[in-house]
């Protein structure tokens, strides 16, 4: 997580450099490699509302199918269909 951290410029190294495909990640545009490299906390966070509108988070443009695919791709869909809430709320449902 902190090399992660350091390539999507949370902070820069004070010696050395970072190169990607042998260019310094430092001459990249921040914002171009936070949306190509993705860092997952070791701790989980939740934001009120659906499990839907967390993952769509930053995701301008997305759609509910973008959430199934995305939930399907990291083999989520089956546990987040199992969870009380969902099976009682089909708004929830992904």
């Amino acid at each position: 997580s902190t090399l992660i951290s350091l390539f999507e410029r949370f902070y820069d190294q004070q010696e050395g450099t970072i190169k990607f495909d042998n260019i310094d990640h430092r001459g990249m545009a921040v914002r171009h490699l936070r949306t190509q490299i993705a860092l997952v906390g070791q701790e989980p966070v939740l934001f009120e509302g659906s499990i839907a509108e967390n993952i769509l988070l930053g995701c301008d443009g997305s759609t509910i199918d973008d959430v199934r695919l995305a939930c399907k791709m990291s083999n989520a869909a089956n546990f987040i269909e199992d969870l009380p809430e969902v099976k009682t709320n089909a708004t929830d449902a992904i």
